[in-house]
């Protein structure tokens, strides 16, 4: 009975996050599919991560079918369904070789597509992906969500997040780990999935 109150909470919370967050696409597809999960559990709907994910995609393409030609759209969907898909088989034995593996995969699920937006990748993003994951899982997150019950916090955060970015844009100018690809084939892409 008590979870019945916790869920809504969490979709009330995830619904605001959604407003304040300006509907954005990756926030989209993950809140929805938290939302769907939380009201499927709740009913007893059987429903497997691809249904759901599947749902969330559709009913997004229903109210705005441009978002289908968005890159934000393509990489969260793809990248989602390839994770739900593959990773579900393994087990790892600590955070940081999980964090890596699904890096990885995440990287070249999206290799194409990142590729064919910006005709070049950086090859540090598969070294400092998974940091700054655990940079946001463990610092700025926690951080942010203490700022509402400590205002206080607001400056730390501020700076917290200023060195992130301060991080990204030195790593994203090292030009030695840039790969210049150029416009790719779509038969290639295909290919390549």
């Amino acid at each position: 009975y008590f979870q019945k109150y916790i869920d809504a909470s969490i979709i009330v919370f995830l619904l605001s996050y959604i407003i304040i967050t300006n509907f954005s696409i990756t926030v989209l597809r993950a809140a929805l599919f938290v939302i769907f999960k939380k009201i499927f559990t709740i009913n007893k709907l059987l429903f497997t991560k691809l249904d759901i994910l599947s749902i969330a995609g559709l009913i997004l393409l229903i109210i705005h079918p441009n978002y289908l030609f968005l890159l934000s759209f393509q990489l969260s969907f793809l990248v989602s369904f390839i994770l739900i898909t593959f990773t579900s088989n393994f087990e790892f034995k600590s955070k940081i070789i999980e964090l890596y593996f699904i890096g990885i995969i995440a990287f070249l699920v999206g290799l194409p597509l990142i590729v064919n937006q910006n005709f070049e990748f950086n090859l540090l993003s598969i070294i400092c992906g998974p940091f700054y994951v655990l940079f946001f899982e463990l610092l700025l997150y926690p951080i942010t969500l203490l700022m509402f019950i400590f205002p206080s916090l607001h400056e730390l955060c501020f700076y917290i997040y200023d060195f992130f970015e301060i991080t990204v844009i030195f790593l994203s100018n090292i030009k030695m780990f840039n790969v210049i690809v150029g416009d790719i084939n779509i038969i290639i892409i295909l290919i390549y999935y």
